[in-house]
């Protein structure tokens, strides 16, 4: 948890970014347990979110080959 929290701290613009201007929106999963997650594709940071409660359950970085992608900017 203290590793997801540093993460979030240090992509928060990003994040923002992901979940307010998203270059893609997944469809929601449901995983084998039942729990569902969708997915923010934004120009710097893939965010997935608990879509019940709002809550990240992860961030990472986008590649920047998924972002030109998305942007109709090259493969």
């Amino acid at each position: 948890m203290f590793t997801l929290l540093k993460k979030i701290k240090s992509y928060q613009n990003d994040i923002l970014d992901a979940l307010k201007n998203p270059l893609k929106i997944k469809d929601i999963k449901i995983d084998e347990m039942g729990r569902q997650s969708q997915r923010f594709i934004g120009e710097n940071a893939d965010v997935v979110v608990n879509p019940n409660n709002g809550k990240i359950i992860t961030v990472n970085p986008t590649s920047s080959a998924k972002a030109r992608q998305l942007l109709g900017k090259g493969k």
